[in-house]
């Protein structure tokens, strides 16, 4: 199995859904392959899961900016109540 980067699902997800609408477009001359209401029924499940998928990157990268910001306010808080540390952070 090939893993991919969560950054890279949107793209992956397109490819593929790239790809099934050149198997309905062949589908008419290809009389060898699944049936089109197989093929309509994973093209449906796939467009679910590209929306699933790029919603989770959305909350990721929210969850990123709150991790960030919890961070920056506890080296905040840190600071305040160790006068050493402000003087340290001030000489930089």
């Amino acid at each position: 199995m090939e893993s991919t980067e969560l950054a890279d699902l949107p793209q992956h997800a397109s490819d593929v859904d790239t790809a099934i609408k050149q198997l309905f477009t062949e589908a008419g001359t290809n009389t060898d392959g699944p049936p089109l209401r197989e093929l309509i029924t994973l093209d449906e499940a796939l467009r679910r899961h590209r929306g699933a998928l790029i919603d989770n990157l959305a909350k990721l990268d929210q969850l990123d900016t709150d991790i960030a910001n919890a961070e920056h306010e506890l080296d905040s808080a840190e600071v305040a109540a160790d006068p050493a540390k402000r003087v340290v952070l001030n000489n930089f």
